[in-house]
């Protein structure tokens, strides 16, 4: 009798084992490369989507939730997973991330059936680093070889002594590029290049003449011609019959103009002899003023 209970029992789990209802197992599996993301590199303010697959790697179909942490905290609601047998299933979180350096975590819960293997319900990417982008170029600061956009590296200004992630260091409305005192909130041009800013100096345009006298005279105290007919302010005004804010050789020009058309008038209409003497005038008055000229540079 005993023979054939233990005949009994062997037959019972010899059918048990071949149709799988016994040590069917529940295992869902996570591991580091099963977390991925969105942005690999990520600035700071950037909304970047985490990834968790999650694999059954055991005989038995599980329901259950994925939760993801970051730096150890919960940040959102877990996720449902539903995993065939041999399958693998893909859930993810959003989230915005600040400027630094995270442990992203993913980890499976709460299985229908539980499941047998804990050791693998887990992992984290560890270090996922979030750069700053100070002048918002889409460029990281790690990378960014000018982090404020100014115009000057980084290295420069730490070499000008100028915040590389602000710029306008010294607050005065001018970028440092621009700024040739980039460091003095009073001053930002030197026009003559004297080392002194034009606020500072009282002849900005170096020409002999303080700003104060040329403003009175109605001419430019930034330029040192202000007419621009290569004759300096200050000769012009020493010579007398010139004027610094008249170009003298848009004057000559016209004088010639007017006198080239009274000559073709006057041969047009077959008076050759007073055209070659308006010509004479002309050459004459012209050698005059030139004469003129030389002779009241020479005693300025």
């Amino acid at each position: 009798m005993q023979i054939v209970r233990h005949l009994f029992l062997m037959l019972v789990m010899a059918v048990l084992l071949d149709s799988g209802s016994v040590f069917a197992k529940a295992d869902l599996s996570l591991n580091v490369s099963d977390i991925t993301f969105s942005k690999e590199e990520a600035l700071a303010g950037d909304k970047v989507r985490v990834f968790a697959r999650v694999f059954n790697v055991g005989d038995q179909d599980v329901y259950g939730f994925v939760a993801f942490l970051i730096n150890d905290k919960e940040i959102a609601e877990p996720q449902p997973v539903s995993v065939k047998v041999n399958t693998y299933d893909d859930v993810f979180i959003d989230w915005i991330f600040t400027q630094g350096n995270f442990d992203v975590e993913a980890k499976i819960i709460a299985t229908k059936p539980l499941d047998e293997d804990l050791s693998n319900d887990r992992a984290a990417r560890e270090d996922y680093f979030v750069d700053s982008d100070s002048d918002r170029d889409g460029i990281g600061d790690a990378k960014d070889s000018d982090n404020d956009n100014d115009g000057l590296a980084d290295a420069e200004e730490t070499a000008l002594g100028t915040d590389y992630l602000n710029p306008d260091t010294d607050q005065d409305g001018f970028n440092d590029a621009q700024d040739i005192f980039p460091l003095d909130q009073t001053e930002w041009h030197d026009t003559d290049n004297d080392g002194l800013g034009d606020n500072l100096d009282a002849d900005d345009d170096n020409d002999g003449l303080a700003d104060e006298e040329e403003l009175a005279l109605g001419i430019n105290p930034f330029s040192a011609d202000s007419d621009h007919d290569l004759i300096p302010d200050k000769t012009e005004i020493a010579i007398g019959f010139l004027k610094p804010n008249r170009n003298e050789w848009d004057l000559a020009r016209a004088g010639l103009a007017s006198m080239a058309a009274a000559v073709r008038g006057e041969v047009e209409q077959g008076n050759m002899l007073v055209g070659q003497l308006f010509a004479a005038f002309g050459f004459l008055s012209i050698i005059g003023l030139i004469l003129r000229f030389v002779e009241q540079k020479k005693s300025c």
